[in-house]
This record gives C-alpha cells, structure tokens and sequence, in this order.
C-alpha cells in the first residue's frame, strides 16, 4: 500500500467522537498558570478548588485555546536540544501498515495520561527573570491533530535491508539524523518547538522508529517512562478531553515540578565549576575551549562490554579499596564508577598524542569527566519515578593527566606485584573520584544549582558549561543504561528505567552486597508495563536494537541501555540481540577519527 493511501486510511480509523460540551476555565487568567516558582504560596494558589465548577461558567471553547504549564527552574536550566532515539523492530508477518496502526494507538493512550506532550515548548510571553525562560503550552487542537510521520526509506538512501542492517550491528552511522527524522537536533528557544516528534522509517523487512523528545521540559529517565508504555498502563482506551481536563492537567503538571523550584533563604550558589556562570560570580574568568573538530573529522565506534567482563573489573577494583586508603572515602566502587573509569582512562591516553608532547602540558593539565545525574530518588523529598520534567543535575570528576595516564606508586604496593592487578590498580583512583563526584548529587548540591540558575541574567548561561569536550580532553558520559526499554512485562531487578540522557546518568551509591551497583539510580522497581504495550503497543515484540541518530559529537559518549539477550559482533563494533542471555551494555563513543583510530589500535582488548 503506498504511504499516502496509508496515511489516509489511518485518518479514516479514527473513531468517530460525538460533541461534547466543553466547560472552560473562567477566563485567559484563570486559564493561564502564572506566578512566581519561588514563591511559597504558588502551590496551595494552584492546587485544584472544590468550587472550580460554580467559579468556571459553562461556555463553549476553541479547540485552539491554549493551556500553560509553568516549568520549574530546573527544567529553565536544561539543553534546549531533543534526546533522541532510534528503536529498530523486525515486521516479521505482521503488516507495516498494521504495526503502524497500533503505534498510533499507542500514543493517544500516551496523551490521554499526559496531553501535554503533544503541546510545545514556547517562550514565556511576559517578561521574566531571568530572561529567555521557557514554558509548555498545549490546546485540544495539538491533541487531536498529533500526527505519527511515516516515510519509506529511498534505496538510493537506504540501499541496506533490515536484515543486512541487523548483521552489521544497526551501526549509527547508517541511520544518520537527517535520513530518519525531519525533526533537527535543536530548535531556536525564540520559538514554539514541539515537545514530541515520532516518524516510522520503513526499510525492507522492519520500521525503524525515531522519537525525539524536546530536554528543556523532559530528561533520558522520561524518554525510558514513555516507550516502555509505564504511562499509559492503565488506560484501555481513549477518550475525548474536555477543556477543563486539559486545564486540570496543566494545573496539576504544574504543581509536579514545584519541588525542583524550592530555593531555601539565603541559598549560596557553592562551588559549582561546572557552570561559566558560577566562575563569573566568584569573580574568575572561565577559559575559551578549543576550537571543535569539523564534522568530518569526527567519527564514532560502540564498545560493548559483557556483563561477566564488568563483574570482573568492579569487584577487583572492590579487592583494591579494600586495601586502600585513598581520598576521599567511599563505600564501594558502582559497576558505574568501574565503566565510566575504564572509558575516560582509555580515551585521554588516545587523545593525548593530538595535543603538544610536552612535560609542561602533562604536569599542569586536568581532565573533566561531566556526569549528568538523575536526581530524582536523592532529594529530601524524592520524586515518583514517572515523573517527567527535568530531574538532572551535572556532576564534574576532574583529575591532573598524570593520574589518568600513569599508576601511583602507592598503587603498585598495594598489588603485591601482579601485572593484573597493577593494571586495574591504573583505574581506582579514577573511580574513587567519579563516585564521589556523583554521591555530592544530593538536596543541597540541586538547591545550589537552582540559586545559581535564577541568579543569572539568562538562563541560556546554565548550558554554556566550563568544558572543552569536542577540541580539548574532557569528556561527557551520559547513561541510558537502566532506561527500560528492553524489559518484559516482568520488568528487571536492576531499576526501573530512571537513568539519564543526552546526558542524564547516575550511580546509585548503595547496594546490599557491598558490590556496587549498574544501576544508575538508585531505584529498584520493576517495569510494571503491560505485555500489549511492550514495543511501543506495535505487536512486534521487543526492539532489536536501540540507537542514537548518528551525530558527531567529539568527546561525547552514551551508555545505551542494557540488552540482556546478548550480541554478535556487527559493524563498527555494534552488537545484536542474539538470545543468548549473555547481554551487558553497548556504549557509544564519539572522537576525532585519528584519536579513535588510536583508541581502537591500542586498547581494543581492553575494551571489547
């Protein structure tokens, strides 16, 4: 069937819904959610009001009437880019045209929870301070009038079959950004961009599904509550919202993000090197980065990593704490901490021969590892693991080169000269101080950052971070890793999916067994998603493979969430799900193409 016939007859499948009376709220003020976040009063002002129904006259409303969400001044602080996913699904016998079909299903039961979500993120219309804030606005209209996108894929595009894509891993380098969505990486914050963006690519044999989520208003951990059909669970079908549904959804989605607004008296903005911002307040003058690598220098490669493998490094570098009196103290080392330690370890060392050889450079040079943490279970008051704004704050581990490039002696005692040991004793003191760089990720840290957000002329500052990733030594890690999208009805006992992207990872910093963790919360409910909703409602099981539209971000890397079905080796190191049950994690890593050639020469037993 071709795809205009088929777009056709979706329209024509969309239940036929009689009119309905629609009750208003009284007025643009009432309908509109304006105030001051800080303010205490703000919530007790929006909580819902018995009386709502005699203050609120029935009257008839413009399906484009549109209602506010107020963000909070954590969602004001994040990148104004889309996270971005990539789920690659086998047809099999099932129809594309059916599996389509469902899918939209799918997302108006995704809208009937949270309608919101097919709105836009819009500059705020008054005037604000800081400047250049943001807010969700949405009407009847962008509900009804959602549209899932469908493209087929053009052979002189996509030469390769589903098949041949899944033999070479489904690498993202075949799935570029512009080839599978129409949707671009960032829009400009001076106009409404949409919060959702769905297209079906169909290629011969599967679909692949782009699904881009706007990061000013949601994180990674939402992207993980929404494709794994957690939100709409319990809901069997759709029906018809009323205006003063919608209005009672803004209103209630308004009071959710309070929490991640509540700055205390005389909060000090603390030390937050992360942040330009925060050097310009204690009067330093942060340094220019390095100018970035064109596109076509930048190339990307995914790592992946057994479970068995990871095991074994977390608990040797456990045997080594234990003998060890590093600072500062901590508990145990995470399988997080093990992983992000072996990364940033392995690609300064490929990094290193780019930059000038000299001594000087080597003594006097650092490198930060920025560690976007989910902060959702680690506030005073914690936050439902379904929640949807922005819970992510960034954690800096930075260290002298010479650490990250040369054991200590003291490390070399303490392995009684075993070559081994001594290896592994190279990354203790890196995962020492990534674990404790993310247990600093607690109220008081978020309270600060939220001072220092409201404290800045434009928010626009919050993303301009002291961090030199595309032509310098640092790097950003962000974690997919327990987002829930490979998870049965059944779920997992590793988290439920609250991990972060485009940068939102984190270590949870506790477990039973002294061991550490791979969860990157710190949560520990199972998916409760039901078996009709797995897959994205589509009927074709769980996805093959989960990517990131390829891009080239040197110096950025991304854990992709935890497969345990296993791999066989693919294109450009990727794996695929091969039913084996021995699955572990994928990560992606991007670089200038001559420093991953040297990370592929030098360490590819180290990391494969």
């Amino acid at each position: 069937m071709p795809i205009s016939e088929f777009l056709n007859s979706l329209r024509c499948m969309k239940p036929i819904r009689k009119p309905q009376s629609r009750l208003p709220i009284a007025s643009n003020q009432k309908d509109r959610v304006l105030s001051d976040t800080t303010d205490s009063g703000l919530s007790e002002s929006l909580a819902p009001s018995h009386h709502h129904s005699q203050e609120a006259p029935i009257m008839d409303m413009d399906m484009d009437t549109e209602h506010t969400i107020t963000l909070s001044i954590l969602d004001q602080g994040m990148p104004r880019h889309y996270t971005r996913f990539c789920l690659a699904f086998r047809l099999g016998e099932t129809p594309a045209t059916v599996a389509i079909a469902r899918l939209e299903v799918f997302f108006r039961r995704v809208f009937q929870a949270e309608p919101w979500l097919a709105g836009h993120a819009c500059p705020v219309r008054e005037h604000c301070s800081p400047r250049h804030q943001l807010e969700i606005r949405f009407s009847q209209k962008d509900v009804e009038n959602f549209q899932v996108k469908v493209q087929e894929l053009p052979h002189d595009k996509c030469p390769l079959t589903y098949d041949e894509l899944c033999e070479l891993g489904m690498p993202p380098s075949k799935i570029p950004r512009p080839l599978v969505s129409s949707c671009p990486d960032r829009r400009p914050d001076t106009e409404p961009a949409p919060i959702l963006d769905v297209t079906v690519n169909i290629v011969r044999g599967g679909l692949l599904i782009a699904i881009f989520l706007h990061h000013g208003v949601t994180d990674g951990a939402s992207m993980g509550t929404i494709v794994s059909g957690q939100l709409c669970r319990d809901i069997s079908e759709t029906k018809l919202l009323t205006a003063v549904d919608l209005a009672e959804k803004a209103r209630a989605e308004t009071v959710t993000r309070l929490p991640l607004s509540a700055i205390p008296t005389n909060q000090s903005i603390g030390s937050h090197s992360e942040y330009k911002a925060a050097l310009r307040a204690i009067g330093q003058t942060p340094s220019s980065p390095a100018p970035a690598p064109s596109a076509s220098e930048v190339t990307s490669h995914i790592f992946r990593f057994s479970d068995a493998t990871l095991q074994t490094l977390k608990a040797d570098l456990n045997s080594l704490l234990q003998n060890s009196n590093s600072e500062p103290q901590i508990p145990w080392i995470t399988t997080h901490d093990a992983l992000q330690s072996l990364l940033w370890q392995h690609l300064t060392r490929a990094r290193i021969p780019s930059f000038p050889a000299t001594q000087c450079l080597l003594d006097s040079k650092t490198s930060t590892l920025l560690i976007p943490v989910n902060v959702r279970k680690r506030i005073a008051s914690p936050l439902p693991p379904s929640y949807l704004g922005g819970a992510v704050v960034l954690a800096p581990a930075t260290l002298p080169l010479t650490s990250l490039l040369t054991p200590t002696g003291t490390h070399q005692l303490q392995t009684d000269g075993l070559s081994k040991m001594v290896d592994k004793a190279y990354l203790l003191s890196t995962a020492i101080t990534i674990h404790a760089a993310i247990a600093k990720c607690n109220d008081d840290y978020l309270r600060e950052v939220l001072e220092l957000t409201k404290s800045v002329d434009s928010v626009r500052e919050m993303v301009d971070l002291n961090l030199d990733t595309a032509g310098g030594l640092d790097l950003c890690i962000t974690s997919w890793a327990v987002l829930p999208v490979f998870e049965g009805p059944e779920g997992n006992d590793e988290g439920n999916g609250n991990g972060d992207g485009a940068g939102d990872g984190s270590s949870s910093g506790s477990n039973s067994n002294g061991g550490g963790s791979s969860s990157t919360n710190g949560s520990s409910s199972s998916s409760n998603s039901k078996e009709s909703d797995i897959g994205l409602g589509m009927g074709l099981g769980l996805p093959d493979f989960v990517r990131k539209p390829w891009s080239r971000d040197a110096g950025g890397c991304i854990i992709l969430p935890r497969d345990r079905r296993g791999w066989a080796q693919g294109e450009d190191g990727a794996g695929r799900g091969s039913g084996s049950g021995m699955g572990g994690l994928e990560v992606l890593v991007q670089l200038k193409t001559e420093d991953m050639d040297r990370l592929m020469h030098e360490s590819s037993t180290d990391l494969d």
